[in-house]
Order: C-alpha cells, then sequence, then structure tokens
C-alpha cells in the first residue's frame, strides 16, 4: 500500500529532479531579513515585545504585517479583541450563510479565539504583550494536535493525540505559538493524509 500511494502522489519523480539540483548550492539560513533595532530608542525604552517600527497610517497592501498588529495595539488605534470579531465572521461555518472564507477551515472555536483575543487586548492595555506574535491572528494545519481540537489529518477517521500522562495534547509548535500570544483563529483543511495532489 505505501508503494502505491508513493507512486500515486509523485514522491518517486523527485528522484528525477537530481540531475538538475546536484549543482545548487545548498541554503541553511531562514530566508528571513531582521529589521534594524529602532533609531535613537534604547531597548529599555521599548515596550515588553515591541519591535519599534510603527505601522503606516494607510496601509499601500492588502495585508497587515506582524508588525504593522503590533504596533497598532500598542498605539491603542486596534485591539487583538475587534480583529478575532472581525474575522470569524468570515471563517465559520456553524453559521447562515457560512462565511466567506470557511471552506478553508476543519474547525473553529470561538470561545477559544475570543478568550485568547481578549487576553491579549488586556496585555496590551497593561503594555506587557508576550511577543511581537501577541495578539497576531494565525491559524493551525490539521497536522497538529491542539487541545479542544479533533485532528484528522484531512480523512474522515479521527487521528487526535491521546496524552498518557493527563498531559496536554497539544503539539509542541502550537504551544510556542500560544506562548507568544498568538491567537489561534482555528484548524486549517489538509490534502488527505498530506500527500498533496501531484501529477
Amino acid at each position: 500500500m505505501r508503494t502505491i500511494i508513493w507512486k500515486n502522489t509523485g514522491f518517486a519523480n523527485l528522484r528525477k529532479l537530481q540531475v538538475h539540483i546536484e549543482n545548487t548550492e545548498p541554503r541553511f539560513d531562514p530566508a528571513v531579513i531582521p529589521f534594524p533595532g529602532p533609531s535613537g530608542t534604547d531597548k529599555k525604552d521599548v515596550p515588553n515585545g515591541a519591535n519599534g517600527h510603527l505601522a503606516p497610517k494607510k496601509l499601500s497592501r492588502k495585508y497587515y504585517t506582524v508588525a504593522d498588529y503590533q504596533a497598532l495595539y500598542l498605539s491603542g488605534e486596534l485591539t487583538p479583541t475587534a480583529v478575532a470579531k472581525a474575522i470569524l465572521p468570515l471563517i465559520r461555518k456553524d453559521i447562515s450563510p457560512p462565511g466567506e472564507h470557511s471552506i478553508a477551515f476543519f474547525d473553529s472555536k470561538v470561545d477559544m479565539v475570543l478568550a485568547a483575543a481578549e487576553a491579549s487586548a488586556l496585555r496590551y492595555k497593561e503594555k506587557r504583550p508576550l511577543s511581537p506574535l501577541d495578539g497576531v491572528p494565525t491559524a493551525i494545519k490539521d497536522e497538529y494536535d491542539i487541545e479542544g481540537y479533533i485532528t484528522c489529518l484531512g480523512s474522515n477517521n479521527d487521528y487526535t493525540g491521546k496524552p498518557k500522562d493527563g498531559s496536554s495534547i497539544t503539539s509542541w509548535c502550537v504551544k510556542k505559538l500560544d506562548e507568544a500570544g498568538a491567537i489561534n483563529i482555528g484548524k486549517l483543511h489538509m490534502h488527505e493524509f498530506g500527500l498533496g495532489m501531484y501529477p
């Protein structure tokens, strides 16, 4: 069965690419360009979690960056709760009609999203954000376990992890996002078992 799935997904075709990639230099550094530090400001004067960059008043692009969210939250012009309440109607399946982008979401727990957003809003109000990601909306692929959600790996089966010692089943990478204050707005659909659609 494994061999058939391997061939059907096209993974065997990757070996044919070796001729094209043999002379390509490997890259080990992340494709991230860090912002320079805030000019003329001591680190102690920058609020906890801030990177010192202000969002432009009028965005020339369609989407906010993490820095945009952070600057708007720090200035009080926007709150994580307002962002969550604006996003939820777009992604919910349990309303009629379903949200415009609900097809992308496997599940979204409204009470959990709002609780996380309100906690983040309180931290910003008290000038103690956890990190630059605090209050920034994010979504998690159905591949990862999250306490309160089931994990199906894009299938009809339930593959939710079972804690052995009564601890949380939340995956490590999701815990790190939670610890940074990011707001998980839901679980995203994925190809069945992550096999994708390859020629």
